[in-house]
């Protein structure tokens, strides 16, 4: 068999796609050592306008990609951040790296060996399935010095944020999709905050699993919303129209969880319990006198009435 040049493009192609195969089916997405990112000093070669506080220093490392794509970095890299902040606001910027498919690059035709490489991008909108994050910074209006965070739980203006780095590992047999409903408008970010927090834990907390979270509507109907648990608030329930309310019984009939968060005062809990403390009270003062005998069991008979509503509305 004579052997040309499209056999071994056959062959490699091949061969890699099995490679990405094995990659994407057992294994999740992220860093797998090193790339580590620390502030350092504008490079002595940099041109005098390069030279700021926005220099970072990117260490050898290796990732995989959404797609089963090694990311190998041989060695370290200077990366400028160029992004500016409008005056008045703050801006985030995201610190990336990319696969980049050899195929693609230009000058194929003159190259005897294919080497498989990169791309370092920042982005001030949110990683996508793509990229692999590195760091991100909030960025604050005026002239930027990046630093290390003082806190890395909790780093402030201009300081590094590594939190949101992830780390390749072997894919979770299930996962749990989250959605917050916020019926076409945005929805509280606390919560959602608080809700991806506890979705990044799931994985450590039980490693067959791994959580999502979305702001979702009901508007767009059931066969395009594909999610485990709804959160709502009491009045985003109770504004809900009829078609929402039907998306919604048919996902309950699926096996789907709705999670309602109602206040003690939408609950009428403030009441229930003030209630309960005085009849306690009144028990507690009641003497052991035959004659109050029928008066204790009214008093006790309506605690018992009291508490087991308090219980119905908590539970």
């Amino acid at each position: 068999m004579l052997l040309t040049a499209e056999h071994w493009r056959l062959a490699h192609d091949y061969h890699r796609q099995r490679q990405n195969i094995y990659y994407q089916s057992l294994h999740q997405a992220g860093i797998v050592s090193g790339l580590a990112v620390c502030v350092i000093p504008p490079p002595s070669e940099v041109a005098q306008e390069y030279r700021d506080g926005r220099w970072l220093l990117i260490q050898p490392g290796v990732a995989i990609d959404h797609n089963g794509n090694p990311i190998v970095v041989p060695q370290p890299l200077a990366f400028h951040i160029a992004s500016e902040p409008s005056i008045s606001g703050s801006l985030v910027v995201y610190v990336v790296i990319n696969y980049v498919d050899p195929d693609r690059l230009q000058g194929l035709e003159e190259r005897q060996l294919l080497q498989e490489t990169f791309r370092i991008d920042e982005k001030i909108t949110p990683p996508n399935d793509t990229d692999v994050e590195l760091c991100r910074v909030l960025l604050e209006p005026g002239e930027v010095q990046l630093e290390p965070a003082a806190d890395v739980l909790n780093p402030e203006m201009n300081q590094l944020d590594l939190r949101y780095r992830k780390l390749a590992q072997v894919r979770s047999l299930e996962q749990v999709r989250v959605a917050q409903v916020t019926q076409g408008q945005t929805g509280d970010a606390v919560t959602f905050a608080k809700f991806s927090y506890l979705m990044q834990s799931v994985t450590a907390l039980y490693p067959a699993i791994q959580g999502t979270i979305n702001q979702v509507t009901l508007q767009a109907g059931a066969e395009q919303l594909d999610y485990d648990l709804f959160y709502f608030t009491l009045p985003q329930l109770l504004t809900l129209q009829e078609s929402e309310r039907q998306t919604l019984r048919q996902y309950l009939a699926g096996g789907a969880v709705i999670m309602l968060e109602v206040s003690i005062q939408e609950a009428n809990i403030v009441e229930l319990s003030a209630v309960r403390q005085q009849l306690r009270f009144a028990i507690a003062n009641l003497t052991d006198e035959s004659e109050i005998a029928s008066v204790r069991q009214e008093v006790e008979t309506e605690l018992n009435a009291v508490e087991s509503n308090l219980t119905q509305q908590l539970w």
